[in-house]
């Protein structure tokens, strides 16, 4: 088992790369010893110029970087990681074989996810407590289409990467309804926010589901640049579900997507980009007769392929077999 040293690692990347969908980890063991350049690895592909390896040995177990590492040379050699999705803030760990202070063992040039430079980051190496050899931690918070490595040959002969930390996307996300529906409790609201960093409209493709896993409406809704779309959980969500009955309880989820996903576009498949931003209110019971309303964000939750898939597939069934949609509130109708 690996990565003694990364509890401490993770620890530091929850706590300075940007919260996104979620944060995925590439600690160097997933592969086979292999050459790194083509590798793709958990949403991230390695190019480089002079033939580092991925799953190798370099310095032991030191605190930011453990073996297995990706190892090479440093002269000559430029280590590119290009991102499948934007990186949400990045972070990672490279040791050298040089001992005491190197100024600028390495430097990273970010770029955005449409290939603009972000800047140029040189980053020092010391050698800390317990260490073999010196070693530093990069970490950014900006968000990253790519990110470009070199190394100071003058000052070490080889490197070590590891414990690759990068933020995913918000592009999907979860809630619950409570005690809708119910005589003497008030309605819930689903509030979602488009926060301008697609620079143009998305769509909230919600989908509802009873608390017996069964999807009861679905609607996508147009919320354009710093808009704001409000949904009634009683008027909008859960009003005609397609079984007549109307739920009290259950799931609603939400992807943000470039694409409208519904009978108007022919159930077309969603384009999930990141933007739309979630709260809902919950109904509580509380004592006696009487209601209690809490307001959370929604959950980032992880959207996979077959989870994608299977809602689009449900929301065109529910249309096939005679079910109404969820209606969408007009932006500028916010209650």
């Amino acid at each position: 088992m690996k990565k003694l040293g990364l509890y401490l690692l993770l620890l530091l990347a929850i706590s300075s790369v940007a919260m996104a969908q979620g944060t995925v980890t590439l600690t160097m063991d997933e592969v086979p010893f292999q050459p790194v350049n083509g590798v793709t690895l958990k949403g991230v592909t390695f190019s480089d110029t002079s033939g580092a390896d991925i799953n190798a040995a370099d310095g032991g177990q030191q605190h930011y970087t453990q073996d297995p590492v990706i190892e090479g040379q440093t002269a000559g050699e430029t280590l590119t990681m290009t991102f499948i999705q934007p990186a949400y803030g990045l972070q990672f760990g490279v040791s050298v074989s040089g001992q005491g202070l190197l100024v600028g063992a390495f430097t990273v040039q970010l770029f955005d996810p449409m290939g603009n430079p972000l800047g140029t980051f040189p980053v020092n190496a010391s050698q800390l407590s317990g260490d073999n050899f010196s070693e530093g931690l990069f970490t950014s918070n900006l968000t990253i289409g790519k990110a470009v490595v070199t190394f100071n040959s003058a000052e070490a002969s080889a490197f070590g990467l590891d414990n690759v930390v990068y933020g995913l996307p918000i592009f999907y996300s979860t809630t619950y309804y409570s005690n809708a529906n119910t005589p003497g409790a008030p309605d819930a609201t689903v509030r979602v926010v488009n926060d301008g960093y697609s620079g143009g409209n998305l769509w909230a493709s919600i989908y509802v589901f009873d608390d017996s896993q069964e999807l009861t409406e679905c609607c996508s809704c147009l919320i354009t640049p710093d808009g704001l779309l409000s949904e009634s959980v009683n008027n909008n969500l859960t009003a005609n579900p397609i079984t007549g009955r109307k739920p009290t309880r259950g799931v609603i989820k939400i992807i943000s997507s470039t694409i409208e996903s519904d009978v108007n576009t022919n159930f077309a498949p969603n384009a999930p980009f990141p933007g739309l931003r979630p709260w809902a209110t919950h109904i509580q019971k509380a004592a006696g007769a009487n209601y209690a309303v809490t307001e959370t964000q929604s959950a980032t939750s992880n959207l996979s392929g077959g989870e994608k898939t299977l809602l689009e597939n449900l929301c065109r069934f529910d249309h096939l077999l005679s079910g109404t949609p969820c209606t969408c509130t007009p932006e500028d109708h916010d209650f």
